[in-house]
């Protein structure tokens, strides 16, 4: 399965994927982010542990590898 093919997987499930939103995951660097759906009162968070499930970096296929490796492994 390609990047774009779990980019689209992601999304269908409610996910946003690309761009970092700079209100979530506060306590990590990255330019890009993989988070499922939240509720706009939950943000800001400083790490996944207050809030929604959400992985950030600067290497857009690896986070949406480990995006997509946590959905589907919550779905099996």
């Amino acid at each position: 399965m390609t990047t774009a093919d779990k980019i689209s997987f992601l999304r269908s499930h409610g996910w946003t994927v690309g761009d970092r939103d700079p209100r979530l995951n506060t306590d990590h660097a990255g330019a890009f982010m993989a988070v499922e759906p939240f509720d706009e009162g939950q943000l800001p968070t400083r790490d996944g542990a207050n809030g929604p499930w959400c992985v950030v970096g600067d290497d857009l296929p690896a986070l949406v590898d480990e995006a997509y490796a946590f959905l589907t492994e919550l779905m099996a």
